[in-house]
């Protein structure tokens, strides 16, 4: 059985390599990405099962914009989006999604395995 496959899209690269870190450890197979536009060259190139994604972030795109884009290639994209602000404007339009969730900063390495797992059984 192949492992699934995450794409995380972080620009701090702590927060980065230690979602990274804890998501190999559960068993997934990782990439990262430190911007939104090397995400998506990524995507594009890769076949993933979920994208973690921060929303903000500096570039010519931000974590919104990035599944936006995806979405019109692939509608059923699973995303994760994280982030340490309330959810407003096209976030909260990305969120009535059943392939998008959201995990509010700081939170637990448990929470996150936890919304990975249920993104990933939808």
């Amino acid at each position: 059985m192949s492992k699934e496959k995450i794409l995380i899209v972080e620009d701090e690269k702590d927060a980065r390599e230690m979602l990274s870190a804890h998501l190999l450890e559960e068993g997934y197979e990782v990439a990262a990405a430190s911007h939104a536009s090397e995400g998506l060259i990524f995507l594009r190139e890769k076949q993933v099962d979920l994208l973690v994604t921060d929303v903000r972030m500096p570039g010519d795109i931000d974590g919104v914009e990035l599944v936006e884009i995806y979405r019109k290639e692939r509608p059923h994209m699973r995303v994760l989006f994280i982030t340490a602000y309330p959810p407003s404007g096209k976030l909260k339009k990305e969120l009535t999604s059943k392939w998008t969730d959201l995990l509010r900063k700081p939170f637990s390495l448990d929470e996150l395995s936890g919304a990975v797992r249920e993104l990933l059984d939808k």
